[in-house]
């Protein structure tokens, strides 16, 4: 089955995808009258398929943007592909393929270290000059963890810089890692061990301010280099290496010393920010993963007040959490076949947990009252307290009450079969 996406337009651009299917995966979601972007929320348990639809959507738009001509914007410009997890769904690639990025903190072995983390979170935030909203989003984020601002320190490295000679000779043996013309690489050599980025780096109690920053950037763009893998380089051939601190008053604090929970909400903020373009497709697996509940609920509105809204993008997260769920633009759940996923068409936006829970993941919470009020609707339809024009009513109460009834509430499933009955009788 051949993939397809159906996009909404406003004067021409692009604002989200409104249908997907490819192979068995398969969604499609209401028009919006709303500019700006879109969040949306795929929900299911373990084994329902809900990362590996964000895979089928990087797949297919990652190749799909290939060779088009994005001023008419007919896929994203970028599918960025985000994940916090040790072993995540995603296509493992140290840099961008087309227009497709890999922001997993995997590495080529497939393993995912403390170190891997640090690393890419440095190499976002060397990432994230380009522009105030940037900088700006990385403030938000420092503020969410506790933190007043961050510093860029540059750290030693044990032994002495690369040769040109070693240098350029080591690059045409490891073409797999660094794939570069013979020019770049001189000039990368002469930027690498130019007297400026060597005084900035034998001075390891330099806070670095955003110009210095910027040259990295800078030069990086000048020969189509990502700011990554010129930061890999330069820690791999000994010219240079760099680290976060953050700060609280008087108080600095190694990215190292950190709480997990801490550096992957700040990290992951900060490799969309580095990453995004207008009419990006941004996939996020599980970005609940490590972090306390507070920090859940507070994730989403966070992105919402770092992305602006004229990046016109479409952010899809896949979570198991009803805290991310209360703040999404809609929510897909697994459908009737495995791979399909459907909108979820009840209130859902500014929710409490326990109406989420009972509503959106069908779990059972003790005393909820919606649970009450559903059996309330069923048992007023079978003493004859409900019309014929409230029958849908009652029907989506069944349908919830299904959900978390079991063999230890025989009452409550005896009232469902009761009103199944007369719902498909029509008595």
């Amino acid at each position: 089955m051949c993939g397809y996406f159906r996009r909404q337009h406003f004067g021409g651009v692009m604002v989200n995808i409104l249908e997907h299917a490819h192979g068995p995966f398969s969604f499609s979601l209401a028009r919006s009258e709303e500019h700006g972007n879109r969040y949306t929320v795929v929900i299911g348990s373990n084994g329902s398929g809900k990362s590996r639809l964000l895979r089928s959507l990087a797949d297919k738009t990652s190749r799909s943007a290939e060779g088009q001509n994005l001023a008419e914007v007919k896929w994203p410009s970028r599918t960025l592909a985000v994940s916090n997890l040790v072993s995540d769904v995603f296509k493992f690639s140290t840099e961008g393929e087309g227009a497709y990025l890999y922001l997993g903190l995997r590495q080529s072995t497939n393993l995912l270290t403390t170190g891997s983390l640090r690393d890419a979170t440095v190499q976002a935030v060397f990432g994230c000059t380009a522009d105030k909203w940037q900088a700006d989003a990385l403030t938000r984020a420092t503020a969410l963890i506790g933190f007043s601002s961050y510093s860029i320190i540059s750290e030693g490295v044990s032994g002495e810089p690369s040769s040109r000679e070693g240098f350029l000779m080591d690059l045409n043996r490891s073409r797999r890692d660094f794939e570069l013309p013979r020019d770049i690489q001189e000039q990368v050599y002469e930027f690498l061990s130019s007297e400026r980025v060597q005084r900035d780096a034998a001075d390891y109690s330099n806070i670095y301010e955003v110009s210095a920053v910027r040259s990295f950037t800078h030069f990086a763009t000048s020969v189509g280099l990502e700011v990554a893998d010129l930061l890999r380089m330069a820690k791999r051939y000994k010219f240079a290496s760099y680290k976060l601190s953050f700060n609280r008053g008087d108080q600095s604090m190694d990215s190292s010393e950190l709480s997990t929970g801490q550096l992957l909400l700040f990290s992951m903020v900060a490799r969309i920010v580095s990453s995004i373009a207008r009419n990006s497709l941004v996939l996020i697996d599980e970005p609940e993963t490590g972090l306390h509940p507070e920090w859940q609920a507070a994730f989403l509105p966070l992105l919402k007040d770092c992305l602006p809204g004229e990046l016109e993008s479409h952010i899809i997260l896949a979570t198991h959490s009803p805290h991310i769920v209360s703040d999404a633009s809609d929510v897909l759940l697994p459908g009737d076949t495995w791979g399909q996923f459907v909108s979820f068409n009840e209130p859902h936006f500014g929710q409490p947990i326990e109406s989420l829970l009972y509503r959106v993941f069908h779990a059972r919470v003790a005393g909820n009252l919606l649970v009450e009020e559903d059996l309330t609707i069923i048992l007023e339809f079978l003493a004859g307290l409900k019309s014929r024009e409230q029958m849908r009513e009652v029907a989506d109460a069944v349908e919830r009450l299904e959900n978390v009834a079991g063999l230890d509430t025989p009452t409550v499933m005896e009232a469902i079969l009761a009103a199944k009955h007369m719902i498909e009788t029509g008595l």
